[in-house]
């Protein structure tokens, strides 16, 4: 088939359209904050404080795991471990009464099951301080360690259950009231080598949860998947939402989240608060509803250079943004 002298000018003419409007997006330089959306501003203002708390909750399991692992070596040994004496109490000024019924179950796979059951309600507390009590909360714990040469190794699993666990505090004429109905799950493992001095685990989670105070409901989900050593944090998957009403902002892990601790001894002559830390790589995308207007964006966290540099993809246009330099220019409606 043979076409006129026009109709290739044409199609060479397209393909010319084409190669440039995508040189022209590839080109694209980063865009003023003040274009980015109030919604992206919100969720990073919110991301501060989220991070940090998944942060600290991530680095308690790492510590936990890591504290029964230096324990078990620890008892083996004759090092002295972490550990607190079980029996050991605080005695305060006021002596405190409980009213629920506790009941603590040795199951046949050998975790232990702790309910603590305050039925329709019951009161307790002490002088000034007076709670009243309902609901129902379950833990259930399981705790292994092993030895093989120098490598000493933990597991855990903890499961935990509220069910219109809530109550209503007293001090003096004050008074709140609160409402919880949740279910998580956490488990990992982790190894030291006292040898090599090494230390290296995982952990995974999964958390549903409705929280009411005041009369005032928020509700989050979570789940998570993470991978770590003395070095570093490598978070595969770390999914959550948390919703207030009808508003919420959920996110999702599209490329694996990385935060390493080599990064922090660099950073002490830095200002990064409030972020004093973030991922150093990985990319997850965040869906929001917000006062009726919905969208989404794209967080890249970097190439794994420690800084505190995002950037972020929003409605076709690249923002940069340093997390310590520009966390005031967020914080302003408008950029």
């Amino acid at each position: 088939m043979k076409y006129s002298s026009a109709v290739r000018l044409r199609f060479l003419s397209a393909v010319l359209l084409v190669l440039a409007f995508s040189c022209k997006e590839s080109d694209q330089g980063p865009s003023p904050l003040s274009e980015l959306s109030n919604e992206a501003k919100g969720f990073l203002a919110l991301r501060g404080g989220t991070i940090q708390a998944l942060s600290a909750s991530g680095n308690a399991m790492i510590n936990k795991s890591f504290q029964g692992a230096y324990n078990g070596y620890a008892s083996g040994s004759g090092v002295a471990g972490g550990s607190v004496d079980p029996d050991s109490t605080v005695v305060g000024p006021y002596p405190w009464q409980t009213c629920a019924d506790v009941t603590e179950i040795n199951n046949p796979d050998g975790s232990v099951t702790v309910i603590t059951d305050y039925g329709d309600g019951c009161d307790e507390g002490s002088d000034e301080y007076h709670y009243f009590m309902h609901g129902k909360y379950t833990y259930t714990y399981k705790y292994e360690q092993s030895q093989s040469g120098s490598v000493f190794k933990y597991t855990y699993l903890n499961h935990n259950t509220a069910e219109n666990y809530g109550g209503r505090y007293y001090y003096n004429s004050d008074s709140s009231e609160w409402l919880t109905n949740s279910h998580s799950t956490y488990s990992g493992e982790s190894e030291y080598d006292t040898v090599k001095q090494t230390f290296s685990g995982f952990y995974a989670y999964s958390d549903t949860s409705e929280y009411e105070y005041d009369h005032v409901t928020y509700s989050s989900q979570s789940q998570g998947k993470a991978t770590y050593n003395e070095k570093k944090s490598v978070f595969d998957i770390n999914n959550y939402q948390y919703s207030f009403g009808s508003n919420f902002y959920k996110s999702a892990t599209v490329k694996a989240l990385v935060m390493d601790y080599t990064c922090f001894s660099m950073m002490n002559d830095m200002i990064i608060a409030p972020f004093w830390s973030t991922y150093v790589s990985g990319r997850e995308r965040i869906q929001y509803k917000q006062d009726g207007k919905s969208g989404e964006f794209e967080i890249d966290y970097g190439d794994g250079t420690c800084d505190n540099i995002i950037e972020i993809y929003e409605n076709g246009k690249i923002f940069k943004i340093d997390l310590s330099a520009d966390y005031i220019a967020l914080q302003v409606k408008g950029g």
